[in-house]
């Protein structure tokens, strides 16, 4: 009987610990939103400004190209 209680309190205290972990984790997360949502829009402006421009690069060393406003 006093092996079943122990293991009891056992699996309880593992359960709570990782419930608490969880939480303070959780609330850090909640926490730190804003620092990660300007963390991610730079990347991501970063990004489509890096593929913009190489876009742009590789359409002007295409062969035959023609500038829409040119007339000729």
């Amino acid at each position: 009987m006093a092996a079943v209680i122990a293991s009891l309190a056992g699996a309880f205290a593992a359960v709570s610990l990782f419930s608490f972990v969880v939480a303070t984790q959780v609330s850090d997360l909640a926490q730190n939103t804003p620092v990660y949502q300007i963390n991610i829009l730079t990347k991501v402006r970063a990004l489509n400004d890096r593929t913009t421009h190489a876009i742009t690069h590789s359409g002007k060393s295409l062969p035959g190209r023609v500038h829409p406003l040119h007339k000729g």
